[in-house]
């Protein structure tokens, strides 16, 4: 029960950092943002409710999107790396999700994301 909450609360929070404008469609950055706390969270938890509507949600965003396998492949060797940071409270807490979400604002996640999907323009010109 307690991981469904979790898991409620932050669709909700998902929810609210997208766009107001429902007739504009998300850009393909932010496809690529949410796709890695998707993956991120279906790493989390492994073998659990959790992880398997984790993987649904980040498989919509590559249904989505319009970037190449090439560009998931990236993100997903970004957040791997990614995840073997520590997160933990000052009570000695696992703040696993929380890694995840502050994936919102990882610059270097961006930047990965956009050499990659650069790297794809660039061979498909040539």
């Amino acid at each position: 029960m307690g991981i469904r909450v979790i898991f409620f609360v932050l669709i909700i929070f998902l929810a609210s950092c997208t766009s107001v404008h429902k007739k504009e469609t998300p850009s393909e950055m932010s496809n690529g943002i949410k796709y890695s706390i998707a993956y991120c969270l279906s790493k989390t938890y492994p073998n659990s409710e959790f992880s398997s509507d984790s993987r649904h949600i980040s498989g919509s965003y590559i249904q989505v999107g319009s970037y190449g396998i090439q560009v998931y492949e990236s993100i997903r060797k970004f957040v791997n790396a990614y995840q073997q940071k520590k997160y933990v409270s000052k009570h000695n807490r696992n703040l696993n999700i929380m890694k995840c979400i502050d994936l919102l604002e990882s610059n270097k996640l961006k930047v990965v994301i956009e050499q990659s999907a650069n790297k794809k323009i660039n061979s498909d010109h040539k």
